[in-house]
Parts: C-alpha cells; sequence; structure tokens
C-alpha cells in the first residue's frame, strides 16, 4: 500500500510538470514578449513612459497641422472664408485682388496680400486647440505613478519649405524618489506652405502693378518650378498655384476682375 502511495504521489508530481513545461512551450513568446518590455529599474520604466506621451503628441501634432495646412493652402491662408470668394466648378475662389480702371483709364488692384505672421498666428491658435483635443493621454493616467502637467503653450515658424511647431508643456512623471520630465518638444513638419505664399504674393503684385499674369511665362521664370493654372469665368480670373508635380498642395485664389461691378471712372462722372 505504502509503495502504491508513493507511486500516485510521484505520478501527479509528473503531470504536475508536465502541465507546466506544456504552459511554458505554449505561452514562451508572450512570456518572452513580457520579460522583455518589464523594464529593468524604475527610472528606466519612466523614462519609457515618457518617450511613449512624446509619441502621441508627435502623432497629433503631425497629423493635425498636416489638416491645418491644407485649409491655409486651399483658403488662401485663412482657415474659414465665409465671404470674398468666387465659386467655381465646386470650389471656393478666395479673392486677394480686386481690379479696377483709375480716372486716367489705368488698371489698379486692391491688393490683399497674405502675410506670414498673420498665417502664423491663426496657425498658433488654431492648432493649440486641435492638438488639444486630439491629444489621448488617458492611458498614462491611474497608473502606478504621478503624472503632473502643466498648461499647453505652442508655437509655429513657417518656413519655405517646411513648418517648426513648438509645443512648451511640463510633463513630469514620478515615482517614488524617481522622476522623469520635460516641457518641451520640437517638430519638423514639411510643407510647401511659405513657399507657396511667397509666389501667390508675387502674382498678386503684378496685377496690382497693372499687368497682366502671363502662367506660362512665370513658370518659365521660375525654372519650371511652379505650375500656375488660370480659368477665366467671365470676367474673373481664378488661379491654382502648386510646386511641379506636387498635387497634393494646390493654392487657390481669385481675381475679381474690372467689369463684375461699374467702372470706377464712371462712378466719378
Amino acid at each position: 500500500m505504502k509503495k502504491r502511495g508513493q507511486i500516485a504521489v510521484f505520478v501527479v508530481i509528473g503531470i504536475v510538470i508536465l502541465l507546466v513545461l506544456v504552459l511554458l512551450f505554449a505561452f514562451k513568446d508572450k512570456l518572452g514578449e513580457a520579460i522583455r518590455k518589464e523594464p529593468t529599474n524604475v527610472q528606466e520604466y519612466l523614462n519609457l513612459q515618457l518617450e511613449d506621451i512624446k509619441k502621441e503628441y508627435s502623432r497629433c501634432v503631425g497629423s493635425e497641422t498636416r489638416n491645418a495646412i491644407k485649409l491655409l493652402i486651399k483658403n488662401a491662408g485663412e482657415f474659414n472664408i465665409s465671404t470674398n470668394y468666387i465659386r467655381y466648378a465646386g470650389e471656393n475662389y478666395p479673392v486677394l485682388c480686386s481690379q479696377f480702371k483709375d480716372q486716367n483709364l489705368r488698371n489698379g488692384c486692391l491688393a490683399r496680400p497674405i502675410f506670414t505672421f498673420e498665417a502664423e498666428e491663426k496657425l498658433n491658435d488654431y492648432l493649440n486647440d486641435e492638438v488639444k483635443s486630439c491629444l489621448n493621454l488617458n492611458s498614462f493616467r491611474n497608473k502606478d505613478y504621478d503624472l503632473n502637467l502643466s498648461e499647453q503653450n505652442l508655437s509655429v515658424k513657417i518656413f519655405e519649405d517646411h513648418i517648426l511647431v513648438n509645443v512648451n508643456r511640463d510633463i513630469k512623471l514620478k515615482k517614488g524618489s524617481f522622476l522623469a520630465e520635460t516641457n518641451t518638444f520640437i517638430y519638423n513638419v514639411e510643407t510647401p506652405l511659405g513657399e507657396l505664399i511667397k509666389v501667390v504674393n508675387d502674382l498678386v503684385q503684378i496685377v496690382a502693378s497693372g499687368n497682366d499674369i502671363d502662367p506660362l511665362a512665370y513658370g518659365l521664370s521660375s525654372r519650371n518650378k511652379y505650375l500656375v493654372v488660370v480659368k477665366k469665368p467671365y470676367p474673373d480670373e481664378i488661379y491654382q498655384v502648386s510646386k511641379v508635380g506636387d498635387s497634393d498642395n494646390i493654392f487657390y485664389f481669385a481675381i475679381l476682375k474690372e467689369g463684375r461691378y461699374p467702372r470706377v471712372e464712371g462712378r466719378l462722372r
């Protein structure tokens, strides 16, 4: 009896060991992944969490900035255009120049140039709200560390071929005596916004100087760097400006030509 009892115990132990081995084999990948993810110390753990927060910021700043750029390019430096535009073929073309003739029958134009600093201010306000709405830090709350956040302050600088987005915000992760913190995020978003603003202002200045825009000549003078497409729904002109080969960033604007309203010289007589 005693021997049979010992044998039974050994059998049970053998079965348990076998089950453990089977489970280890079945879940070896997940177990290995968990071990690899487990930080070697608290400081490393906090640093990794902070890097994940930075990635979330990068996701939001990148996506919201690209969306904002599309609106500014399409709406001639504005986010919303409710007045002073020409509707043509389902698109709104903001009016940047209203042409007229003076008393001496010389062409003139009431121009509305696009100022880069104004576009930056609008982009600052727009992005600050949009990034706040986009940002999701819920997965970093209610964890085994304290998360402290200050108010977010965002600033934008527009260059010819890119935009720099600077986010200032104190972010602190604290667990016991360990601390991981940062206060500045700088993101570089590639875009021809600044370059296109300069080109459009050049074209508007041509009309304001009393001349007509020659799309072909302008393209050639830029060594075929820019594509200027003009359409003429009488009496106005609408323009689409882009870099050659870039169909994702097309700048829309319109010239309100003399003839749509009574002539200036007629009103002066």
